[in-house]
């Protein structure tokens, strides 16, 4: 085996290099001081583009529906001497059939209170005037309205079937065809307050009755 002798003229050639190098290194590491302080936040970049439309959502459930308000409220009024008013809102009749007024069980009217008093009825119709005024009237049933159509009304006490209450019928077709009615007032009079005395009461002006009795 032949044996490897150092080559002498090299390593004085190389060790120079490298000492000269690890004293640049030694002299960098030694000159690097302390961090400063973070710098300012740049300016904020400009504004990227738009993002795509998302997906439509999907269709919510049907709201509740809307409750009704009624209009077709009768009420009723407790007068002076037991005197009752029952107030219907605006009714059509037809001309043909009966316009039918159902007693509300408000009024508490008994089948011997009815077959012991006295019914007034009064329809409320809007005339036009001449002067193209608009002005309210009511007329008494029996009676005439201003479409010349002749009215009457019977009782009907009531049975185990079916509720008491008044019919309003049409006697004479002056004008063919339904009639409109503002409202309907049904007074009932006790009989009793009649007797022994009397009442100065137009019992076909329904003013004079409102006012006789408190209504």
């Amino acid at each position: 085996m032949f044996a490897l002798k150092p080559n002498y003229a090299v390593m004085r050639s190389v060790l120079p290099s490298l000492s000269l190098f690890f004293a640049l290194l030694m002299g960098f590491s030694a000159c690097r001081g302390p961090e400063g302080p973070q710098g300012p936040a740049g300016p904020a970049g400009p504004t990227g583009p738009s993002g795509t439309p998302g997906t439509p959502g999907s269709t919510g459930a049907p709201g509740q529906s809307a409750t009704a308000v009624s209009t077709t409220v009768v009420t009723v009024t407790q007068g002076t001497s037991n005197v009752l008013q029952i107030s219907y809102p605006a009714r059509t009749h037809d001309g043909t059939k009966d316009m039918a007024l159902s007693f509300p069980a408000s009024s508490s009217l008994t089948f011997e209170q009815i077959e012991k008093s006295l019914f007034y009825v009064y329809l409320k119709q809007t005339v036009n005037t001449p002067d193209g005024f608009k002005l309210p009237y009511w007329y008494a049933v029996p009676g005439q309205t201003p479409g010349g159509n002749f009215y009457s009304y019977y009782i009907f006490p009531g049975n185990s079937g079916l509720s008491a209450g008044l019919f309003v019928r049409r006697t004479t077709n002056f004008r063919l065809g339904p009639e409109d009615f503002d409202a309907v007032r049904v007074v009932v009079v006790p009989a009793s307050i009649l007797i022994g005395g009397r009442l100065a009461v137009d019992f076909r002006d329904y003013e004079s009755m409102r006012k006789a009795f408190g209504l």
